[in-house]
């Protein structure tokens, strides 16, 4: 098994022709009083192999199903003849070596010895009469699904939420347009600008090559009679391709529950957006040890709404409600167990396949000092930046400590 060192397994093989005095290395002149020890001492550790054969399940009860034993097998058991022997004064030799290799081919039972140490150790089994050696699927090491780390491209999105006027927004976007961005817009990260609807127009049409425009809602309707709404066709037909969904201040303050949510995130994908659909716990939440009930059941419905290929146009954002606008903010240790946790949920729940690819934003209160040391974290693969996304210089200062974490992992980098 990849990975895993396998036990040392003890294997008793006794010769196929213990009497013959070619194979024990003894010439046909030996005295006759030393092959008739030769043939005792056979005789005797033969019948002690037996015997303590026959005995092993009364000696000591075999637990290698039990995962939380501290028990670990050591299998002693008569094997196929070979024809090899030399040199043991008894006709026998114990060998040492891992389970599966060729020459272990138990016929007999195995005694359990408790192993020294108190912690049960990955290793392989060789089931008790078997012909050869298997792994139990329980013991095979899994790659973690963060390995897919380096397929997912990092991806900044800047909530600008109700803020800005003509001037301060136009002022912005240039600002942003001026700003140096030490990775390849097109293939290493995603930048996503959130500004409000009346600006929507003017941010697409001004802001640089490469950033992308979004949303902050969506009406999850065809264009029609919906007073105050605007439907996912009229974003589409603007050249807008993002849509942030499911902000927990939409939530809290606009009444939609996780249900809705997921039923705005399927439109949204069916009808060509990219959702980045926010999840998140309370402090109360946090401070109960709740956190993880609490995202599981945000998560159902969108698990339930959409089919397996809608996931590659969502980006998750998971927001610490206790942490929007705070100054308060998540570990990295806190945030990334978190993500770890939604990864791993999407692999029991969705699929693998989604679970690797998944991209997770962790969103609160994030800045140019903590962005850094949060994306080099192997589950958060972007943020989602609330108010320092209405200042350029910081913006752009977290897109590249973003981006540039996130490709160096545990490698000797430092942040812009």
């Amino acid at each position: 098994m990849a990975g895993q060192t396998p036990s040392t397994t003890f294997q008793v093989e006794t010769d196929q022709t213990a009497l013959s005095q070619d194979d024990l290395g003894f010439s046909s002149f030996q005295a006759a009083s030393q092959r008739s020890n030769r043939i005792l001492w056979t005789g005797v550790g033969f019948a002690v192999l037996m015997l303590m054969g026959l005995s092993a399940n009364a000696l000591v009860p075999n637990t290698s199903h039990n995962p939380s034993s501290s028990i670990q097998e050591v299998a002693f058991a008569p094997v196929a003849f070979a024809p090899t022997l030399r040199g043991s004064p008894t006709g026998l030799r114990a060998h040492a070596g891992a389970p599966g290799s060729s020459w272990a081919r138990a016929t007999g039972p195995s005694i359990i010895i408790p192993a020294a140490s108190a912690q049960r150790q990955p290793r392989s089994s060789v089931s008790m009469g078997a012909t050869t050696a298997s792994a139990k699927e329980s013991d095979k090491k899994e790659v973690p699904i963060s390995s897919a780390v380096s397929a997912r491209r990092f991806v900044v999105g800047g909530n600008w939420k109700a803020n800005g006027t003509p001037e301060s927004v136009k002022q912005l976007v240039e600002e942003l347009n001026k700003g140096k961005i030490d990775q390849d817009i097109e293939k290493e990260v995603d930048v996503v600008c959130a500004a409000p609807f009346v600006y929507l127009s003017q941010v697409a049409k001004d802001l640089r090559p490469g950033y992308k425009v979004a949303a902050q809602n969506m009406w999850n309707q065809q264009p029609g009679a919906w007073t105050g709404e605007t439907p996912a066709k009229m974003l589409t037909d603007m050249g807008i391709e993002w849509v942030v969904l499911g902000h927990s201040e939409r939530r809290e303050n606009c009444g939609e529950t996780s249900q809705v949510v997921a039923d705005k995130t399927k439109f949204a994908v069916d009808a060509g957006l990219h959702s980045i659909t926010c999840i998140g716990e309370k402090l109360e939440a946090r401070e109960s040890g709740k956190t993880f009930d609490v995202l599981a059941e945000q998560m159902k419905p969108l698990a339930a709404e959409l089919d397996e290929k809608d996931w590659a146009k969502v980006v998750l954002a998971y927001e610490p409600v206790w942490a929007i606008g705070t100054g308060k903010v998540a570990t990295p240790e806190q945030a990334e167990e978190t993500h770890a946790f939604l990864r791993k949920w999407l692999k029991d729940n969705v699929s693998e396949k989604v679970a690797n690819e998944m991209r997770i934003q962790y969103g609160g209160s994030v800045n140019a000092d903590n962005s850094f040391e949060l994306s080099g974290k192997p589950n958060i693969d972007g943020f989602l930046v609330g108010g320092a996304s209405l200042q350029a210089e910081s913006f752009t200062k977290i897109i590249n400590n973003g981006g540039k974490g996130h490709l160096c992992m545990d490698n000797d980098c430092a942040s812009v």
